[in-house]
C-alpha cells in the first residue's frame, strides 16, 4: 500500500513521535507499577553512582530473542535499597529474580525507553532464591548427583587433608585446634578461599580444580557461620556439581543451623559448625586406632598361644630326649661299675666281695621281675666262669673291651643329642615360617568380617557386608560389591 500525498504531507518528526510516545506511555501507565523479570546484567556506573539493569523474562536470559528492558536505579534511590538488602545480607547480582516498583520513561536522546526503579521488594527476592534452591536441589535428588561424592570410598585413615577456607577467620582455626588437641599426626594443607562475595565461586571451584589433581585422602570446606544468605554462595549449581564430582570424599563444615546448604547436600558428610567437623574426623580416626588396636592385640594372642602350644611340645619333646639319654647314660655307668668291680675282684682273687656284689644286684633285680634275675644271674654266672682267670692279660683285655664299649655309647649319645638339637633346631625355623607377622610382610593378608571372623570362603560373605583386610601396616575398610565364584 502506498502512502497518499495528503498522508506524505502529514508526516511528524522525530520530537514528534517520541512526545505521541511518552504521552501514549504516560496514559497507559497512569501510574506507578510493580515489574517482575531475571536480572541479565548489573551495572553501578563508577562515577554518578547510579545503577543500570538489564531485565528479561525469567529463565529466558540466555535467548538472545528474549525481550530486555533497562531499569535505572538513581544513586538516592539505590542508597535506600542496597541499606534493606544489606539488613538482610543479600546482594543483587545476575540470575536473580526481583521485583521492582516504578515508572516507564523514554529518553529521546539515547532512543532508549527505560523503567526508573523507586523501590525493591525484598521478600519476593528471598522468596525467589528459595525457590531457585528448592529447584536445584529437586534436580540434584532426581539425577541422583547428591549420592556420587557420598559413593566414594573413604581412606581407613584419612590423615591427609586438604582445608578450603579462609586462613583468617575463627572456621578454620576451630577445626585445625581440634585436630591438634587430638595428638594425631595429621597433614593438613590450607587452600586459601574468600566464602562470600562476587569471587566465592570462582575461588572455590579453582580448589576443587586443584583437589583433583592431587592425592589427598579427604577434603574440607569450612565457612565460621553467618546468616542464611551469607550463605549463599554453598547453594550455587556449579558449586554443588563441582562437590559432587570430586575425586576424594568431601566433608563440610559450613557453620550454619537451620535449613542445610545445597553443598551439605552434595557432600560425604556434613556438619553444622567446622568444630564439629574436626571432632568428627578426630573420632573417625580414634575408631580406626582403637580398631587397630584390637585387632593387633588378637593377632598377638593367637600368635602367642600357638608358640605356646609348640613351645610346650618342643619342651616335651627335649625333656623326653633329656630322660632318654641320662637313662642310657646311667645304665651305662651301672654297667661299667658292675664289671669293673667285677673284674677288679677277680684279679686280685677276692671271690668274697664279687659274690657280695652279685647278690646286692640280684637282690635289686628280684625286686622288679624273678625272670630278670634268673636270666642276668645266668648270664653273670656264665660271665664268671670265663673271667676265673689268674692271669692279667685276659683281665686287661676284659677292660679294655669295658672302656671301649663305654666310649661307643657315649659317642652314640652325642651323635643321638646333636640329631635332636638339630630336629630343635628346624622346628624353630618352621615356627618362625609360620609367624602370621611374617606372613603379612610377605604380601599376604587377613580378612576378616565385621565382627572379627576370619574369612576363608565367599560363601561366608554377601554383597553390602562391610570386611576388614589387615595388612603388614594397618586396617582397610571395605564393602563387599559383588560375589563371583572362580
Amino acid at each position: 500500500m502506498q502512502p497518499t500525498s495528503f498522508e506524505q504531507a502529514n508526516a511528524i518528526t522525530v520530537s514528534e513521535f517520541y512526545d505521541v510516545l511518552k504521552n501514549s506511555i504516560k496514559q497507559h501507565f497512569s501510574s506507578p507499577l510493580w515489574l517482575t523479570g531475571e536480572i541479565r546484567q548489573l551495572t553501578i556506573h563508577p562515577r554518578s553512582g547510579h545503577v543500570y539493569i538489564d531485565l528479561c523474562d525469567p529463565n529466558s536470559a540466555n535467548s538472545s530473542q528474549t525481550p530486555t528492558l533497562n531499569l535505572a536505579i538513581w544513586k538516592s534511590i539505590w542508597g535506600q535499597i542496597n541499606k534493606k538488602l544489606e539488613n538482610y545480607s543479600l546482594k543483587l547480582k545476575e540470575g536473580q529474580v526481583i521485583k521492582v516498583f516504578g515508572s516507564p520513561d523514554v529518553y529521546a536522546p539515547a532512543s532508549r525507553i527505560s523503567f526508573i526503579v523507586r523501590d525493591l521488594d525484598i521478600d519476593a527476592l528471598i522468596g525467589s532464591l528459595k525457590k531457585k534452591r528448592d529447584l536445584l536441589i529437586k534436580k540434584i535428588k532426581e539425577q541422583k548427583v547428591d549420592q556420587l561424592n557420598k559413593s566414594l570410598p573413604l581412606s581407613a585413615l584419612p590423615m591427609d587433608i586438604l582445608l578450603i577456607g579462609s586462613p583468617e577467620t575463627e572456621g578454620v582455626g576451630d577445626f585445625i585446634k581440634q585436630l591438634k588437641a587430638s595428638g594425631y599426626g595429621f597433614n593438613v594443607t590450607i587452600y586459601p578461599v574468600i566464602v562470600q562475595g562476587d569471587q566465592a565461586l570462582p575461588q572455590l571451584l579453582n580448589a576443587l580444580d586443584y583437589l583433583n589433581s592431587t592425592s589427598f585422602d579427604l577434603a574440607v570446606i569450612v565457612r565460621g557461620g553467618g546468616s542464611r544468605t551469607d550463605l549463599s554462595v554453598f547453594d550455587e549449581e556449579y558449586l554443588a556439581y563441582k562437590i559432587a564430582s570430586a575425586k576424594v570424599p568431601i566433608f563440610t563444615g559450613i557453620g550454619h543451623s537451620g535449613d542445610i546448604s545445597v553443598a551439605d547436600i552434595v557432600a560425604y558428610r556434613s556438619f553444622e559448625t567446622p568444630t564439629a567437623c574436626g571432632k568428627a574426623i578426630v573420632e573417625l580416626i580414634k575408631e580406626r586406632a582403637n580398631e587397630l588396636d584390637k585387632l593387633s592385640k588378637e593377632i598377638v594372642k593367637i600368635s602367642l598361644f600357638n608358640l605356646t602350644v609348640h613351645w610346650n611340645d618342643l619342651k616335651r619333646m627335649v625333656d623326653t630326649l633329656a630322660r632318654s639319654v641320662s637313662k642310657m647314660i646311667d645304665m651305662t655307668e651301672a654297667d661299667i661299675s658292675a664289671k669293673t668291680k667285677y673284674l677288679y675282684s677277680q684279679m686280685n682273687q677276692k671271690t668274697e666281695f664279687f659274690e657280695l656284689i652279685i647278690s646286692q644286684l640280684c637282690s635289686k633285680i628280684l625286686s622288679a621281675s624273678k625272670q630278670a634275675e634268673r636270666i642276668l644271674t645266668n648270664n653273670l654266672i656264665a660271665l664268671s666262669g670265663k673271667l676265673m682267670i689268674s692271669s692279667d692279660k685276659p683281665a686287661s683285655k676284659a677292660e679294655e673291651h669295658v672302656n671301649y664299649k663305654a666310649f661307643v655309647l657315649k659317642k652314640s649319645s652325642l651323635y643321638l643329642i646333636e640329631k635332636k638339637l638339630g630336629e630343635v633346631k628346624n622346628f624353630e625355623n618352621l615356627l618362625q615360617a609360620y609367624d602370621p607377622k611374617r606372613q603379612l610382610e610377605r604380601g599376604w593378608t587377613i580378612t576378616q568380617t565385621s565382627t572379627g571372623q576370619i574369612i576363608r570362603s565367599i560363601n561366608e560373605v554377601k554383597p553390602t557386608d562391610m570386611i576388614k583386610t589387615t595388612l603388614k601396616d594397618g586396617v582397610l575398610s571395605s564393602y563387599v560389591q559383588e560375589v563371583k565364584a572362580e
